[in-house]
C-alpha cells in the first residue's frame, strides 16, 4: 500500500516542479544528510544543477531540500523520532512530510531562520504547501487509487 502514495507523490511533485531548478526522486536512492549518514527516504527533491538531469548511475544524492517518508506500522516511531533528529540535522533540509497510511492525512514539518519551528497537518479537502519548492497539491492527490479512508475509523 506504501508504494502507492510513493508513486502518487513523486508523480505529482514531477508535475508541479516540471522543468524547473528541482526534481523529485522516488525510493532506493541514498540521500546524504552529513559526511556519515544517509537515510533512503520514499521520496526526495534536490535543486539546483545537480537536480537538472537524472543521471542513470545515480546511487546517491546531495543537499535534500524535502523529504517525504510514508508511515506505516513498522517505521513510524522511527520516522518521527530519531530520523527525523537526523533531517534535522541536514542544513539544506527544508520541509519533512509525513505521509499517514491509515487514513487521509500529512504532516509538514518545516524548518524556518531560527530552527524547525512549523508544523503543519492537512486532512481530506486540504491543499499541501511545500514552500521551499513552491509546490501545492491538494491531499488527495497523494491517496488517488489506494483504499485510505478519509479519516480515521474509531
Amino acid at each position: 500500500m506504501g508504494a502507492s502514495r510513493t508513486t502518487n507523490a513523486t508523480s505529482v511533485l514531477d508535475a508541479l516542479l516540471g522543468d524547473g531548478p528541482c526534481m523529485a526522486y522516488m525510493v532506493d536512492i541514498a540521500t546524504r544528510l552529513s559526511a556519515t549518514r544517509y537515510t533512503y527516504p520514499e521520496v526526495v527533491v534536490i535543486c539546483g544543477e545537480d537536480a537538472a538531469v537524472a543521471k542513470r548511475d545515480e546511487t546517491e544524492i546531495d543537499l535534500p531540500r524535502v523529504v517525504i517518508e510514508v508511515l506505516s506500522e513498522s517505521t513510524e516511531r522511527y520516522d518521527r523520532g530519531r530520523k527525523f533528529s537526523y533531517y534535522r540535522e541536514c542544513e539544506s533540509l527544508q520541509e519533512y512530510v509525513l505521509v499517514a497510511t491509515e487514513y487521509q492525512s500529512i504532516e509538514v514539518h518545516r524548518r524556518l531562520e531560527d530552527g524547525w519551528g512549523l508544523y503543519r497537518a492537512y486532512g481530506p479537502g486540504d491543499e499541501v504547501e511545500l514552500a521551499s519548492v513552491g509546490a501545492r497539491f491538494p491531499v488527495a492527490a497523494l491517496y488517488r487509487r489506494t483504499d485510505v479512508p478519509l479519516t480515521p475509523s474509531d
